[in-house]
């Protein structure tokens, strides 16, 4: 396991800084998480139409803060649909009544579910505390 993942499996959310696209700024976004076969991923649940999605997209350094826990990391989509149906299986089970809130919403704003976008964040070696 790697060892990064003990300090942080426990925790729902984390912190995505990412370097804005047009303005080349810090932006930091809280967003769910879940770890599948030791690999980190967050999603996206407007897909490529999420600001911070965009933001990778353009520049795929990013930033990853889970308490006082800081890493550095690499963002990419997902190629594999498996990871998609697993992320989503994973956060219902991590998540479980805020889950079905989100997917309200997401109906309530016709927002496709399918829409959801699963990305991996390859974590560097570098770990601060």
């Amino acid at each position: 396991m790697e060892r990064w993942i003990e300090p942080i499996k426990d925790k729902y959310t984390l912190k995505l800084v990412t370097t804005g696209r047009k303005s080349g700024l810090k932006r930091v976004t809280t967003i769910w998480f879940g770890i599948l076969d030791g690999k980190l991923y967050v999603s996206s649940g407007r897909g490529e139409k999420s600001d911070w999605v965009k933001n990778i997209m353009k520049s795929s350094h990013v930033e990853i803060i889970v308490g006082e826990i800081t890493m550095q990391g690499i963002a990419k989509i997902a190629p594999n649909s498996n990871i998609k149906h697993r992320l989503r299986r994973l956060y219902w089970r991590k998540y479980n009544v805020l889950m079905a809130f989100a997917e309200l919403s997401k109906i309530l704003m016709r927002i496709s579910l399918k829409d959801s976008l699963p990305v991996l964040i390859e974590i560097g070696t570098d770990m601060n505390r």
